[in-house]
């Protein structure tokens, strides 16, 4: 299955795959997990386990979301995200285009008066070390920079 499990489950735990990319006719199962250590087997309906690759062209977007009263510049690798959280505002660019398919890492360096105390869970961006990214997809990546006392 190529596709991403966005949003928050309902009562009943069912979680609504946001952007899919699967063959209809048989029923598969997928890994579910919600930034925790452990991931969870799902069982889907109308699926297959070919999975088609994404459109010759297609991309999709990491987006950094400030998070905390820290600062620090976040890269990424391949390049193209150079975002600067100073006292004085965002700065560089803190979102960038990458091709479907592609793995993207995010890095922190925290400025001396900061520390990084890691990312948050936001859904595509559990491990920041490896995104991998989906054709038409928007992912939100918020490290935790804190000011030291």
């Amino acid at each position: 299955v190529n596709g991403v499990a966005m949003g928050a489950s309902d009562g009943a735990g069912a979680y609504k795959v946001e952007n899919s990319s699967f063959d209809h006719g048989t029923s598969c199962i997928i890994q579910v997990n919600d930034g925790s250590a452990t991931s969870t087997p799902a069982s889907l309906t109308g699926c297959s386990t070919t999975t088609t690759p994404p459109p010759a062209g297609a991309t999709g977007t990491v987006g950094i979301v400030p998070g905390g009263n820290g600062h620090g510049r976040i890269t990424s690798t391949p390049a193209g995200i150079n975002c600067v959280l100073a006292a004085s505002g965002v700065t560089g660019p803190c979102s960038a285009r990458f091709t479907a398919g592609t793995v993207v890492r995010l890095d922190v360096r925290p400025d001396a008066d900061s520390s990084f105390l890691g990312w948050r869970g936001l859904p595509g961006c559990s491990d920041a070390s490896k995104i991998t990214i989906f054709a038409n997809t928007n992912i939100n990546c918020q490290p935790g920079l804190m000011l030291k006392f």
